[in-house]
């Protein structure tokens, strides 16, 4: 296996271009990091939840979300505070991303990732909100949510 192919290193580099992608609005980078037939799930007690396949839909969902959340806070701020390969071409990270809107608290949605790759590029990923350790999150989001949409798909 090469340095490029390696998962744990591939998935670091999905996670540097979703936010070049973020700030830039230029997806092309996640798209080439995606499997064509990429399967992504997020799961949780989050309304946000859904199942999205094939990596241009994929790559659309993060846009959409994106555009009706991220964008619309003052400040955004990812940290990943671990990651891990598992055997099967499989990575586990857990994240950790911070908001400031204005007139609101600051606020953190911890999330667990985990993703499958092949040849370098993610097949599957999924994020998981565990509802305890978002319960913080979710009470901020209905308290000072008011015109932040973070869906993926618009049929959710």
């Amino acid at each position: 296996m090469t340095f490029e192919n390696d998962p744990l290193f591939a998935f670091l580099d999905y996670v540097r271009a979703f936010e070049e992608g973020l700030a830039h609005s230029e997806w092309g980078g996640v798209r080439a990091r995606l499997a064509d037939d990429a399967r992504y799930q997020v799961r949780g007690p989050v309304p946000f939840a859904c199942e999205v396949e094939g990596a241009d839909a994929v790559v659309a969902a993060f846009e959409r979300s994106v555009s009706g959340f991220d964008r619309k806070v003052e400040q955004r701020r990812l940290e990943i505070r671990s990651v891990a390969r598992l055997p099967g071409d499989r990575v586990v990270a857990e994240l950790h991303a911070g908001y400031r809107r204005s007139g609101a608290p600051a606020v953190e949605f911890p999330v667990s990732v985990e993703a499958r790759l092949t040849g370098g590029r993610i097949a599957e990923m999924t994020d998981d909100y565990d509802g305890a350790r978002c319960s913080a999150a979710l009470e901020w989001f209905a308290a000072h949510g008011e015109g932040l949409d973070p869906r993926y798909l618009h049929e959710e």
